[in-house]
């Protein structure tokens, strides 16, 4: 056959693609099934005779690198290439997987017979082989599966089969973007991609991280949906920024515009749809404003502390309370109404003055004209609250005056809503300044500065729709610290924080707060229910992962711990975010991570800064933000042994199962730990290790254990 650089014809080609894109689907299904049963036994016994076990236990390469990312990101990425390139048969594409997930397996099984009796009798009891079999019948799953063995027997010798060369350059193409160290840059990556004859730099779409910050983590998945949605090929993520394969040219444009409403959209459908926890839900009190609206307090300076704008609430806590005061005394329900009214009133965004926010207020309510001119009338901001209470006190029907409650609620929740909603055309030009899609600048900084002329006090960045200093604080309490703190108790770079002092950042003045700033703040936290401040597990790839790897590590982390885990696929960073430990880090969510590590690969950092620039990487299989001596130990372990194979040239029988031996030696350590309750002083639920650890196996007897081997 001719090499597949020559061109055919585009409707034969898109029918190729369409079929050996299904095959992918049934390969990921096969393997998502199979990936679930090892998460869900995973301390079973009988692991050690799955066809799984090399996968997840050993580390293929001199540096730390799992068999999940390298044997089934090589297999993924192989079929992802045998896809796009139009190979003819279900059967081509099946054998350039299996060619990717067992081109290493050479390194413990040196022989066609043994990986027959070691891998292959293993393999038939799976779910992936049954997927297989389905598609090509038993018998040819079977030739697929020896045939993918021949090309990983001779990748690296030669003496491939003619007939198997077009799969053998795929796997080894494969090969080098998920296992060469040189795979994290982006443009190697590339580079190696184009290497391929019928692959030209019009087929490759890279998508690139410009800077660092929540937000870039936050729509990583939706980009990713997207492009797909659009015809692109998922194929690799890199640690700075994925690539796809596309036959079409992409309207960036649009897919920015895309994104962006597909945030909008599913921000507001959580706001319709989420049910608040009960822990999360609150009644906003009315014991202040009765006070003040009896003339117990004088001033609404006096309520400065009790009440804050609509920023520092949730939609929540506004349904919650009226649902509370509704069933009261309509006395309450009256004051209520003055409440809501207050906390509107209060400008969220700079420009805005109170007393028009009050006005647009009482509108909403449908007073009667002479009702809202009282109103409307007074002189102040106390005056103009203490006529609307006059007015609600001279309604005697309850019914009434609770269906005006019912007003002002969904008017205040609306405007809550519509706070966090943004921009669609702003978000579309901050997304491009973050992230780059395709070879050609869509929008940067520069051509956003002109519109305000201002600087973001967080970040720095240009501001296009500001909002105050205070209203974000007062998000960022509400929806991430939880504390509820006075905002005068943060720092900021520029000020001090004195309460109720000139100068403090409860009174800051010029300190405008750019809407990604905001987007990061009242956004995310309800997206992904995490921020950083708050404990997750992260797995970090290196040098560079299968997209659709990532996929199958969100999807049966999610099946398994359904909504204990937040699970955030980072394909612009390779990494999955994992949070589960919340503010405190006790032993089951340190357990947790220890098992996702294991199934899934990667370098595990246990950590409170996921999102932020603040996040450090580590060349460590593990690493925690933590110290803890048996943790380091362990770890030192893992990389000396790594580097005496490296040392020696040769895989010890050791490195098949190191993963699992670093897995069980701090599963048994962590699982001892003495748990502890909530410290004041610290966010640790247990005792960590001293300089020995003792009433387990230690490191030092393993390490002992390791040289006898060695020594046999």
């Amino acid at each position: 056959m001719k090499a597949y650089k020559y061109p055919c014809t585009k409707l034969l080609l898109e029918v190729e693609s369409a079929v050996a894109s299904e095959v992918i689907e049934v390969l990921l299904s096969g393997v998502t099934d199979d990936i679930r049963n090892t998460y869900r036994n995973l301390l079973e016994a009988e692991l050690r005779n799955s066809f799984y076990w090399v996968i997840h236990s050993s580390n293929p390469k001199f540096y730390p690198i799992s068999g999940f990312q390298h044997f089934l990101g090589s297999g993924f990425v192989a079929a992802r290439l045998a896809s796009f390139l139009g190979f003819r048969d279900d059967y081509d594409v099946v054998v350039a997987f299996l060619g990717g997930v067992l081109h290493d397996f050479n390194k413990w099984y040196v022989s066609l017979e043994q990986i027959k009796r070691g891998v292959f009798e293993r393999l038939r009891y799976t779910s992936l082989f049954n997927s297989i079999s389905n598609v090509l019948g038993e018998k040819r799953a079977e030739r697929a599966f020896f045939d993918a063995a021949e090309i990983a027997l001779k990748l690296e010798s030669g003496g491939v089969p003619r007939g198997l060369q077009r799969v053998a350059e795929v796997v080894r193409v494969a090969d080098i973007l998920t296992g060469s160290r040189e795979s994290w840059s982006i443009s190697y990556c590339i580079s190696t991609i184009l290497s391929m004859p019928g692959i030209e730099a019009k087929h490759v779409l890279p998508v690139v991280i410009g800077k660092q910050r929540p937000v870039v983590s936050i729509v990583s998945e939706f980009i990713e949906e997207e492009l797909e949605k659009r015809g692109a090929v998922p194929l690799v993520s890199t640690p700075e920024g994925m690539i796809f394969l596309v036959k079409n040219g992409i309207d960036v444009g649009e897919v920015y515009e895309a994104i962006a409403d597909q945030i909008v959209s599913a921000e507001e459908g959580r706001s319709e749809g989420r049910e608040a926890s009960k822990g999360a839900e609150r009644v906003i009190r009315i014991e202040p404003m009765a006070r003040f609206l009896s003339g117990g307090t004088k001033s609404l300076a006096g309520l400065s502390r009790a009440y804050r704008s609509i920023a520092n609430y949730s939609p929540e806590d506004v349904e919650n309370s009226y649902e509370h005061y509704r069933a009261s005394a309509i006395e309450d329900l009256r004051v209520f109404i003055v409440v809501l009214a207050n906390i509107y009133r209060k400008p969220v965004e700079r420009g805005e003055k109170d007393e028009e926010r009050l006005r647009r207020f009482v509108e909403v309510l449908q007073l009667s004209e002479e009702q809202a001119e009282r109103v409307r009338r007074g002189r102040d901001i106390d005056s103009m609250l203490r006529e609307l209470y006059n007015v609600l006190r001279g309604i005697g029907n309850r019914e009434v005056v609770t269906e005006i409650a019912r007003r002002a609620k969904d008017f205040v929740i609306s405007e809550m809503r519509r706070l966090g909603r943004g921009d669609v055309s702003l978000l579309v030009k901050k997304l491009a300044t973050y992230i780059g899609i395709g070879y050609t600048s869509y929008a940067t900084a520069d051509s956003i500065s002109d519109t305000s002329g201002k600087v973001c006090g967080i970040c720095r960045e240009p501001v296009v729709k500001e909002k105050s200093l205070t209203v974000f604080l007062q998000t960022l309490n509400k929806n991430v610290i939880r504390a509820r703190m006075s905002t005068a108790e943060v720092f900021h770079p520029d000020i001090q924080g004195k309460p109720e002092k000139e100068g403090s950042i409860e009174g800051a003045k010029g300190y405008p707060v750019c809407e990604l700033c905001y987007f990061e703040a009242e956004v995310a936290p309800r997206r992904i229910k995490y921020m950083d401040g708050l404990w997750a597990a992260v797995l970090q790839y290196y040098p560079a992962m299968s997209i659709d790897l990532i996929k199958v590590a969100k999807q049966v982390i999610v099946a398994e711990r359904g909504r204990r885990i937040a699970v955030l696929p980072d394909y612009m960073t390779s990494r999955v975010i994992a949070a589960g430990g919340g503010r405190n880090l006790d032993k089951s969510s340190l357990q947790e991570a220890l098992i996702i590590w294991f199934v899934f690969g990667g370098n595990l950092v246990v950590t409170t800064a996921a999102l932020s620039s603040a996040f450090v990487g580590t060349p460590l299989p593990i690493e925690l933000e933590v110290s803890d001596v048996v943790v380091e130990e362990a770890v030192a372990e893992y990389m000396r042994i790594l580097e005496k194979a490296r040392r020696e040239g040769r895989y010890v029988t050791f490195t098949r199962e190191i993963r699992y031996w670093l897995f069980k030696t701090l599963w048994d350590y962590v699982s001892s730990l003495e748990e502890k309750g909530v410290a004041r002083t610290s966010s640790i639920l247990f005792s960590r290790s001293g300089l020995q650890a003792t009433g387990f196996a230690t490191v030092d007897v393993y390490s002992f254990i390791l040289k006898q081997l060695e020594k046999g």
